[in-house]
């Protein structure tokens, strides 16, 4: 399996370098599409905002009307919504031990000259999946911008 992924990643510069700034230590990858370099970088978020992990009242009321509205009965809506609360509280407490919050930069260039960006921030370091996804969307989006950039080959008189 992991002799197939290498030469998967061989094979599509882009892929082995979303993988590697994954993988990597230093969350950096590099690759070469055509006549761009792509730069990836995962950068620890120094200020992230958790409030979405902060417990309140007014979250659990929201989350036992949630419950209510797809089905669950008054006693069971209450118990799932203290559930929640209690791990969104653990998930809190956690933080910084089992997992950070981070933020994607993706810069392309061509010859030195940055033609290309997108960066976003705030991202649970955790959710491998989710976080892979999301940087193949910014190198996209930073691939896209690049070539929006480029003059056209010829011009319709």
């Amino acid at each position: 399996m992991v002799v197939e992924r290498a030469a998967q990643y061989e094979e599509n510069p882009q892929e082995g370098a979303i993988r590697r700034a994954l993988e990597g230590t230093a969350g950096i990858g590099t690759c070469e599409v055509g006549r761009y370099v792509i730069a990836i970088r995962l950068h620890h978020d120094d200020s992230p905002d958790l409030s979405h992990l902060e417990e309140s009242p007014r979250r659990e009321l929201e989350a036992r009307r949630w419950f209510r509205r797809h089905g669950y009965g008054r006693h069971d809506s209450w118990l799932r919504a203290r559930r929640q609360a209690q791990e969104d509280q653990r998930r809190l407490e956690d933080y910084g031990n089992g997992w950070c919050a981070l933020g994607i930069v993706v810069q392309v260039t061509k010859k030195g000259d940055i033609v290309g960006y997108s960066a976003c921030w705030g991202y649970e370091s955790d959710y491998a999946e989710y976080l892979e996804e999301e940087v193949r969307g910014h190198v996209t989006e930073a691939l896209a911008e690049a070539r929006a950039a480029e003059p056209p080959l010829f011009h319709l008189v």
